[in-house]
C-alpha cells in the first residue's frame, strides 16, 4: 500500500519537545554577553547551544529573547547576536530554549527539520541522503520531503 499524498495523516510531523535550562547568571559583562559558570555541566561543548535561544526570565530584561551567537564552555561566557536593551544583573535569571525539531520516517528515509533563525527558518536534513537544505518556511521544507520521497522507487 503506496502513501498518498492527500494522506495528510501519515505527513504530520512528530515533533520533539522545547526542552529549556533555567538557571542565574553569575556574571553579565554586557548587554550582548552574559555569564554562568555552571553551564559547562550540561552544556560541555561549544556546539551544544547552536540554535539555541536565551530569555531573561527577571530582572530590567525580562522577556528579552535573544539567538545565542557563540558560546564558550570554559568560561560559561554566551553571546548573543542582537545586544539585550541593557546589561543584565548578576543575580538575574534566564532560559535557554532548544530549537525546535519535527522528525518523519517515511519509506525508509528519516527527514529532520530544524527551526532556526534568519531569512531561512528550517533546516532539512534527509537520511540516508543525504539531502541537507534551508527553507524560508515549514511548508516548503516539508514538500522538499515529499518531493525527495516520490523521486524515489518504490519497494514493493
Amino acid at each position: 500500500m503506496g502513501i498518498g499524498v492527500s494522506d495528510s495523516a501519515s505527513w504530520r510531523f512528530n515533533t520533539v519537545g522545547t526542552p529549556s535550562h533555567l538557571s542565574s547568571l553569575t556574571d553579565a559583562a554586557s548587554p550582548s554577553s552574559v555569564e554562568d559558570t555552571t553551564l559547562n555541566g550540561t552544556f560541555p561543548l561549544a556546539a551544544d547551544l547552536d540554535s539555541y535561544e536565551i530569555q531573561m526570565t527577571s530582572g530590567a530584561q525580562s522577556g528579552e529573547r535573544r539567538k545565542v551567537d557563540t558560546y564558550t564552555p570554559g568560561t560559561g561566557v554566551v553571546t548573543v547576536t542582537v545586544a539585550f536593551s541593557g546589561t543584565p544583573l548578576v543575580t538575574d535569571t534566564y532560559k535557554l530554549i532548544a530549537p525546535r525539531v519535527r522528525t518523519k520516517t517515511l519509506r525508509g528515509f528519516t527527514a529532520t527539520i530544524t527551526q532556526t533563525s534568519g531569512p531561512t527558518n528550517y533546516a532539512l536534513n534527509i537520511l540516508p541522503g543525504p539531502v541537507d537544505s534551508n527553507h524560508g518556511n515549514l511548508r516548503s521544507a516539508k514538500n522538499t520531503f515529499r518531493k525527495f520521497l516520490f523521486d524515489k522507487p518504490v519497494d514493493i
